[in-house]
């Protein structure tokens, strides 16, 4: 049987991926072997993200410097990614070793501290989206597939539990772990790389139907119902969707709202959800059988109820407007059609509806005739120029950060739309309370912008992990600037004194954020700030460091840009390499930028031209690397600040040479150098040890 499915396995991989995999690196004698192994991870890439086969070959990473990464896929509009590990073997016995799964976590490490430096050329086309979903809280996974029928040891299970533990730790949630053994990959390959097609049973609690132009069926359901297709089915529900679930927005949390508060008006306040199906009928009596189905709007509210129901079934009461259409097996246009229209409506943003409210139109007046200024209520309206007015989605943020209370500042940072709720828990009332000025507005936003412009300027200088505490805590810093300034808000010499003395305090107070959150939090800051109860923490640290008039803390040098290259030059690790001739002549040597910045310019300027990135070492004469594109040799920081510099307008007067060129499967040049000057004079004595997972 194992025989027969991994035969069946290999005769759809090479039907779909033949000629699409990137074989260049691996000898003649390998190349079935890693075919079958880098067409399984495409194969699970297009079961993930539904991408075409070509794309779905371009996420495969496998090979030197993989770290055990086999593939890695995205989706950039739900915010997932997903890490990728996969076994083959033509006997259906594939064999995954402890090692593996063990060097596969230590990959997750460096990709997670953001060292994709430490990863081969296939990955450098990934590297601006991966950093920019590693950056923005994801939903992390962990796909491992196993051309085996048995599970994985319990032992290698723990592994990955732990790993996916410490991404909880450093993101919102764990990573989800998902093993698709021999069984389960021949039947993603049978329904053409994808989950076979969802068979629904409904229940309408009231349902009518109609002929013309095609069956459709329209009625209402429970919510109950809702979640039960979600808890059976999952995303799957939403493969056609434009959008799957986007996790928690502000639309999903009011939607949450309503079902837990006021489900009776749960019908009024939902547009409901829009189903197509190749075939099948629903019953008079509501009872129906619905073939290939999926919902291609809807997508949120089917998630959110799925959610909440699961945390108080009474929501499951409530009642949504479901519509169906039946578009025979031939309806792949008109399914494509409905999806889009079904997408594509104007959409109202919280804003407009909050420019009913009368309040508004007031602090409208108010700010043209007391201050002269502009203040604009709606996403249509352009907003004013910085010196004549604001938008009320500016001075909602403002206001929130300076409020006393830290969770307006969090909610401001992850869901900013829910401090328009209205109702009695809401924030609304609280910031926009009422008799507050148009004055008091406009100086919060005077506030915030002198605090935001204080912190561009510093951030300037800062890189690493200090960079993402700025860049993820601006709103944080405002707030805690702000608590400062909040008492002299209505001083006669605001703009003169108090305003700049706000500003000035930006960078000082910004190091203290660093500081604190270096030495209580090993979170990554996207998930931190997010976080009612540590923020609360981090308020209370920096507060009490801010009042007890502490110096201001100095950075490690690790976090200041041109310091820790400076402290990290190895100048004599390339000549010591040639000298003991530690590399043989003619080794290929890859270029990698250690920096965000560099590699997001390298991205673009390497595409058009790969050969860019490769040199070949030599021994003897000036220079080690012989550039490909040119032929000409060059000290290996040179050419690199060369390569650098043409990326883009920014000047550099120096780079990390040594540690932006590596060798596949040994390392970069600063690490074969210091390598090699251990084993001449002995370890040394301020390496530090390799840290924990994070």
């Amino acid at each position: 049987m194992q025989d027969r499915f991994a035969k069946n396995l290999s005769d759809a991989l090479l039907n779909e991926f033949k000629d699409k995999i990137y074989l260049k690196d691996v000898p003649s004698a390998e190349r079935d072997q890693q075919f079958h192994t880098r067409a399984l991870s495409a194969m699970v890439v297009r079961y993930l993200t539904d991408c075409p086969a070509k794309r779905a070959a371009d996420f495969v990473t496998d090979g030197a410097d993989d770290h055990d990464i086999d593939a890695v896929a995205y989706d950039e509009r739900q915010n997932k990614i997903w890490f990728i590990q996969t076994k083959w073997s033509r006997d259906g016995k594939a064999n995954l070793r402890e090692k593996d799964v063990k060097t596969f976590t230590v990959g997750i490490k460096y990709m997670l501290k953001n060292e994709l430096q430490r990863f081969n050329h296939r990955f450098q086309p990934h590297y601006v989206a991966i950093e920019s979903i590693l950056d923005n809280d994801p939903q992390v996974g962990f796909v491992f597939a196993v051309a085996r029928s048995n599970e994985i040891h319990a032992d290698h299970q723990a592994i990955l539990t732990e790993c996916a533990a410490e991404v909880g730790r450093w993101y919102s949630a764990p990573a989800t772990i998902e093993i698709l053994t021999l069984d389960k990959l021949v039947r993603i390959a049978r329904a053409g790389m994808g989950e076979p097609p969802i068979n629904l049973d409904v229940h309408f609690a009231s349902v009518e139907t109609d002929d013309v132009p095609h069956r459709i069926y329209f009625g209402t359901v429970t919510t109950d119902e809702v979640a039960r297709w979600y808890r059976e089915h999952g995303e799957r529900l939403f493969r056609r969707n434009i959008r799957g679930a986007l996790g928690r927005t502000s639309v999903n949390e009011a939607i949450r709202t309503t079902l837990i508060e006021r489900p009776e008006h749960f019908w009024d306040f939902n547009n409901g959800i829009t189903i197509v199906a190749r075939s099948g009928s629903v019953g008079m009596g509501g009872t129906g059988n619905l073939n290939d189905v999926a919902i291609v709007n809807g997508a949120q509210t089917v998630s959110s109820i799925a959610d909440t129901v699961k945390e108080h079934p009474e929501a499951g009461r409530a009642k949504v407007l479901v519509k169906i259409s039946i578009t025979g097996e031939n309806g792949d246009d008109l399914i494509r059609e409905i999806t889009g229209a079904a997408n594509t409506q104007n959409r109202v943003e919280i804003r407009d509806l909050a420019s009913l409210y009368e309040q508004q139109d007031d602090l409208k007046l108010e700010f043209r005739a007391r201050l002269g200024l502009e203040y604009t209520t709606r996403h249509t309206e352009a907003a004013p120029d910085e010196n004549d007015g604001c938008t009320s989605e500016e001075a909602l943020i403002a206001l929130a950060c300076g409020h006393a209370d830290h969770r307006y500042t969090v909610q401001a940072k992850a869901l900013p739309d829910v401090l328009w709720d209205r109702s009695a828990s809401g924030a609304y009332r609280n910031l926009f309370r009422a008799g507050i000025t148009a004055e008091e507005i406009w100086r919060h936003v005077q506030l915030m912008r002198a605090v935001m412009s204080g912190i561009a300027t510093a951030q300037k200088k800062l890189q690493g992990r200090a960079a993402q505490i700025a860049d993820h805590g601006d709103l944080f810093t405002v707030h805690l600037v702000a608590r400062q300034f909040t008492d002299r808000l209505y001083d006669d010499n605001w703009e003169s004194s108090v305003l700049p003395a706000a500003a000035a305090s930006a960078g000082g107070t910004l190091k203290r954020l660093i500081a604190a959150v270096d030495e209580h939090f090993r979170t990554h800051p996207s998930s931190l700030f997010k976080d009612e109860q540590k923020s609360r923490e981090i308020e209370a640290f920096v507060a009490a460091q801010i009042d007890a008039a502490a110096p201001v803390p100095q950075l490690p040098d690790d976090y200041v840009k041109g310091r820790s290259a400076r402290r990290n030059r190895t100048p004599n690790l390339v000549p010591l390499i040639a000298k003991h001739r530690a590399i043989e002549d003619g080794t290929l040597l890859e270029f990698r930028p250690v920096t965000r910045e560099q590699r997001q310019l390298f991205q673009r300027w390497n595409t058009e031209d790969p050969s860019r990135s490769r040199a070949t070492w030599v021994n003897d004469g000036g220079g080690q690397l012989l550039w490909e594109v040119d032929g000409k040799t060059y000290a290996a920081s040179r050419l690199a600040l060369d390569i650098i510099n043409s990326l883009g307008d920014k000047r550099y007067k120096s780079v990390r040479g040594p540690e932006c060129w590596h060798i596949p499967g040994r390392g970069s040049l600063k690490d074969i150098g210091l390598r090699l000057r251990e084993e001449l004079e002995g370890p040394e004595t301020d390496e530090e040890a390799e840290d924990g997972l994070f």
